[in-house]
C-alpha cells in the first residue's frame, strides 16, 4: 500500500484526544477523549485488512509468517523501549511500588494481556494500563488474518461474515453492559466486545476493495468536512455524558464514533490529499501521526511520573507530558524503529502503514 499521509493525520488527532483525556485537560470539553482509542481500532482494522487483501491480490496467497514478523517488528521495539525506561521509575509506575511489581506490570504489557488483567480483575496492573488497547489489537491480529485467509481461499463473500462478526461483537458489548455496574470492565476491555470496531474498519477495506473493480466517482469534498465536524461533535457529546459517570453510554458513543471514522475513511479513499484530506495530510500533523504509536506508549507513564513529582495541573501536564512523550517517541522512531522498518523498504517490499 502506498503511504497515506491523511491517515497519519487521523492518528495524530486521535492520540491528541487520548492525551488530553489522560491529562484531565479542559474536562468539560476533553473528557470524551477516550474515544480516540475507538478511532484507532477502526483505522487498524481497515489497514490490516487492506494490506492482507492487497497481498492476496498481488501474490495469490497470504504469508502469515511474514505478516506476524512485520507486526512484531513494527510494534515491539518501541514497546521494549517504553518498558526499559519505565524500569527507572518502578516505584511510581510499578505494581505496588516494588521492582518485582514492575516486572509484573511490564509482563502484562509485554505479553499483551493487560486488557484481561484490567477487564477481569477490575483494575490496571501498575501504570501501563493503557496498553490494554494494544492487547486488544494484537489479539485481533491473531484471529482475523487466518480467518480472512480461510474465507478468501474459499472465495467466500467477505461482507456477510464481517457484518455478522460486527453484530455478534456489538451484542456481546450490550449484553455485558446490561449486567451489574461491576461488569463494565469486562464490556470495555475484552477483545470480543471491542472487535466490532476493528471489524467495521475491516468492512471498509473489503467494501473499497470490491468497489475498486468498478469505476468509482470522486465524492463531493464538502462531505468530508461534514463527517469530520460530526466526529468532533461526537467527542463533545461524549464529554457531556461521560463513561466515568454513565458507563452504559459506551453502547452508543463507541459505535457512533466508529461509524463516523469508517465514513471518513471511505471519503478519504476518494479524495486522498484533497479537501479535508489536505488538512489531515498537513506535514506537522502527519509527522505526529507517524510517531503516534510511540506517543501513545509513552504518554501515560510520563503523566503518572509528572503527577508523582508535583506536576498536577491539567494544562501543564498536557503541554509538558505531551512534549516529553513526543520527544521520546520521535527519538525512539528515529533511532530504533526506523532502522528496523527500513529493512523492509527494499524494492518490491510491501509498504506498510505503522499501526497503533
Amino acid at each position: 500500500m502506498d503511504h497515506r499521509p491523511e491517515l497519519d493525520g487521523i492518528r495524530a488527532l486521535a492520540v491528541l484526544a487520548v492525551l488530553a483525556y489522560h491529562s484531565y485537560l479542559l474536562l468539560a470539553l476533553c473528557s470524551g477523549g477516550w474515544l480516540g482509542v475507538d478511532v484507532f481500532f477502526v483505522l487498524s482494522g481497515y489497514l490490516i485488512t487492506a494490506i492482507l487483501l492487497s497481498e492476496h491480490r498481488r501474490t495469490g496467497r497470504l504469508d502469515f509468517r511474514r505478516f506476524y514478523v512485520r507486526r512484531l517488528e513494527r510494534l515491539y521495539p518501541a514497546l521494549l523501549v517504553a518498558l526499559v525506561l519505565g524500569a527507572v521509575f518502578y516505584r511510581t509506575i510499578g505494581d505496588g511500588g516494588t521492582f518485582v511489581g514492575y516486572l509484573r506490570t511490564a509482563g502484562a504489557a509485554g505479553l499483551y494481556v493487560e486488557n484481561f488483567v484490567w477487564g477481569l480483575g477490575g483494575h490496571e496492573l501498575g501504570k501501563f494500563g493503557h496498553t490494554w488497547s494494544l492487547a486488544v489489537e494484537m489479539q485481533f491480529y491473531l484471529v482475523w488474518p487466518p480467518l480472512l485467509g480461510w474465507l478468501v481461499a474459499r472465495k467466500s463473500n467477505l461482507i456477510a461474515p464481517v457484518v455478522a462478526g460486527i453484530a455478534v461483537s456489538y451484542v456481546l458489548l450490550v449484553t455485558e453492559m446490561g449486567r451489574e455496574p461491576t461488569s463494565f470492565p469486562v464490556a470495555y476491555y475484552m477483545p470480543w466486545t471491542r472487535a466490532f470496531e476493528l471489524l467495521i474498519g475491516a468492512l471498509v477495506a473489503v467494501t473499497l476493495t470490491r468497489g475498486a473493480r468498478a469505476e468509482r466517482h470522486s465524492p463531493r469534498r464538502w462531505t468530508g468536512w461534514l463527517i469530520l465536524a460530526a466526529l468532533g461533535f461526537a467527542f463533545v457529546l461524549a464529554a457531556g455524558d461521560n463513561i466515568s459517570v454513565h458507563p452504559a453510554v459506551i453502547a452508543w458513543q463507541s459505535p457512533l464514533v466508529a461509524a463516523l471514522t469508517a465514513g471518513l475513511l471511505v471519503h478519504l479513499d476518494g479524495v486522498r490529499t484533497r479537501g479535508v484530506g489536505a488538512v489531515l495530510a498537513w506535514a506537522p500533523l502527519a509527522w505526529l501521526g507517524r510517531i503516534s504509536y510511540g506517543v501513545y506508549l509513552f504518554h501515560y507513564p510520563v503523566l503518572t511520573v509528572l503527577r508523582a513529582h508535583g506536576v498536577a495541573g491539567a494544562s501543564t501536564g498536557f503541554v509538558l507530558g505531551g512534549g516529553i512523550s513526543i520527544l521520546l517517541a520521535a527519538a525512539s522512531y528515529r533511532v530504533i524503529e526506523q532502522p528496523i522498518l527500513s529493512r523492509r523498504s527494499r524494492p518490491g517490499a510491501q509498504r506498510v502503514q505503522p499501526i497503533v
